[in-house]
């Protein structure tokens, strides 16, 4: 009988107990607790090959390797791995299976058995692409002649290198809520993507959903130039706005023409390295460009207006909004100069509330991130943001906002009678509310009547003015002036221009604006390219004397 049933037993791989089979497992003793733990590291194009270094040498007095090749660590070694630029005539692209990157450095906590591949990519001819509105997705999109038909098509085709040209056409979203071009592949340091107008041509983006132009957690090194981008505010009214769910909202009134968002993004992968270069910009529900939990981008030479009304989420013309850190420098990283601003505002409160929050020309809002509410979960922003030659006027809010933002400085904008929404009365043509470290020099600042040329909160810290010129209004309670401000009419050439368009603050020769600057943040060139200093010195505001 036990002969027959050890047999059985054996057949099924169990231990023969006094009552039959039973599990080999619990007739077996206990084992030890596993001391140490395999690290495989693999390579991709090439499979083989990639010499690694890794430190500290593992259970056997290994360090580097060349892949594929396996180390043996104690439980809880941290082991820092980092690749070659190249190997197999690629370059180094990323790791993946890391519990951390930096760059080419991999580092993995041994707390299991653990594969890590070091990725290589082969090397990329830059590539040319064409869109047209007259298009085929079919063609090969590599001449005028073979234009693809959609922006995405050849957003999907784009590696790093790669320029997608853009003819005259109207390129609008294929469905309710979907945006006409979402940009993930990532360009490098070395060779952006970029996305613009073919010389000569203006094509144009209308949509009404989310968004224009999505930049996602993955791009990087991306430049969009040269587009006019319409939004859907001249399709919709403000009642249908005010009635809008705010569990449901309609990206019918809520889209934004040009957007980065990080927030979806990892630790070390957010967008960074981003440049927004003259387009043309309006009409958006949403913001004119809203750039949140990103980095190094630089938003420079646009026109925006007549955006921001009916969204539910507080947009303005120009946002930066938690800026995140893909490095720890502290330099200049964040850039908004030479755009030319105005009409855009807030008409319905932001959700949650029963007030209108913002509707500003250019706001930087909220870059102490986790140090003023832990719950956005990244921390405060390093770097600074320079705003410098923007011509602002007519917008609801503050023509330039600092808001629990830290390191901003603003430099030889001119601004007029913005402050058009009553409800944000007392801000300021400059409003710096909970900040610190702001400079505020050589800018002009026309009030509307009754209204702050420049507004500086009792929570703020490290605040300088100087060198700007103020008309019309008071500066707000407590607000400090510099040595050098001045009051007085700065005497703008065409301030209030029936069209629009062509509204010109450019001051007259006889203003005191013209010579009474300084050196201190003046941009090297004005807002029409003209060099700065120019024969009179260096000229308040955004524009100088030739």
């Amino acid at each position: 009988m036990t002969k027959r049933w050890a047999a059985v037993c054996a057949a099924f791989g169990l231990a023969l107990t006094a009552s039959g089979c039973g599990s080999e497992m619990a007739a077996m003793p206990p084992t030890a607790p596993v001391t140490s733990y395999v690290l495989t590291v693999n390579s991709i194009d090439p499979a083989s090959g990639a010499e690694i270094t890794a430190t500290p040498a593992d259970a056997n007095s290994q360090e580097n390797g060349t892949t594929a090749f396996t180390r043996s660590y104690t439980a809880g070694t941290t082991v820092t791995l980092t690749a070659t630029a190249t190997a197999g005539g690629s370059n180094f692209s990323s790791w993946t299976g890391c519990t951390s990157t930096n760059g080419a450095s991999c580092s993995v906590t041994m707390s299991a058995n653990a594969t890590v591949t070091a990725n290589y990519v082969s090397p990329h001819t830059p590539t040319a692409y064409y869109v047209s509105g007259t298009g085929n997705d079919s063609a090969d999109g590599l001449t005028t002649a073979t234009a693809f038909l959609t922006l995405q098509h050849a957003a999907n085709k784009t590696q790093p290198g790669d320029t997608v040209y853009v003819m005259n056409g109207t390129y609008t979203n294929s469905c309710v809520g979907c945006d006409v071009l979402d940009i993930t592949t990532p360009g490098t340091a070395s060779a952006w993507i970029t996305f613009t107008a073919l010389s000569g041509q203006t094509p144009k983006i209308q949509f009404n959903g989310w968004q224009g132009v999505h930049l996602l957690s993955t791009a990087a090194y991306i430049e969009v130039s040269g587009f006019a981008i319409e939004g859907n505010n001249y399709n919709v009214t403000l009642a249908g706005a005010q009635n809008q769910s705010t569990t449901n909202p309609d990206p019918a009134y809520n889209g934004n023409c040009i957007a980065s968002d990080g927030r979806q993004g990892t630790a070390t992968q957010r967008p960074h390295h981003l440049r927004i270069l003259n387009n043309t910009i309006w009409a958006c529900g949403g913001a004119g460009v809203g750039i949140i939990q990103s980095d190094y981008t630089t938003i420079s030479g646009n026109t925006i207006y007549d955006t921001s009304w009916y969204s539910i989420y507080g947009s303005s013309a120009i946002s930066t909004f938690q800026d995140w850190n893909s490095d720890n420098s502290t330099a200049t990283k964040m850039v908004i100069t030479g755009n030319r601003i105005f009409n855009n505002a807030q008409l319905i409160p932001t959700v949650g509330g029963t007030i209108i929050t913002d509707g500003e020309g250019i706001i930087v809002d909220t870059n102490r991130n986790s140090s003023y509410d832990p719950t956005i979960g990244i921390p405060a922003y390093t770097g600074r943001t320079y705003i410098a030659n923007n011509v602002i006027y007519g917008n609801g809010s503050a023509a330039i906002e600092a808001f629990q933002s830290d390191h901003v400085d603003v430099g030889y904008n001119s601004a007029y009678q913005d402050l058009t929404v009553r409800d944000v009365t007392g801000r300021g043509e400059m409003n710096v509310n909970a900040a610190s470290d702001v400079n505020v020099v050589g800018n002009i600042f026309y009030a509307p009547s009754g209204q702050n040329p420049a507004t500086v909160l009792s929570n703020t810290s490290a605040i300088l003015l100087d060198y700007n010129l103020y008309y019309n209004g008071v500066l707000y309670p407590g607000t400090v002036s510099g040595p050098h401000d001045l009051t007085a009419d700065p005497l703008y050439v065409d301030p209030a221009d029936a069209n629009r368009f062509n509204v010109l603050l450019a001051v007259q020769p006889a203003s005191p604006a013209v010579g009474s600057g300084t050196s201190q943040l003046a941009p090297p060139t004005d807002f029409l390219n003209h060099p700065r200093p120019g024969p009179t010195g260096y000229d308040r505001g955004a524009y100088q004397q030739q």
